[in-house]
């Protein structure tokens, strides 16, 4: 897609996908402190993650090597 960049906010709860999201390479860029409101009413903390244009090629290439371990 010739993106410049690709974000992802992740609730800082949700240990397995701020661990999944840092094994592929992307960069925390920090945490927006009781940034959304759930449905229960709680806050959420929302850490922010991002891969840039020029990392891609090795994110990639962790994707890859990730998907070749569970085929």
């Amino acid at each position: 897609l010739d993106c410049n960049r690709v974000g992802f906010s992740i609730d800082t709860r949700n240990e397995k996908s701020l661990r999944a999201i840092e094994r592929i390479g992307a960069t925390q860029e920090g945490v927006l402190r009781c940034d959304m409101a759930m449905h229960d009413g709680t806050l959420r903390d929302s850490a922010i993650y991002s891969i840039v244009k020029r990392e891609w090629p090795a994110v990639q290439e962790k994707i890859k090597a990730l998907q070749a371990a569970y085929v």
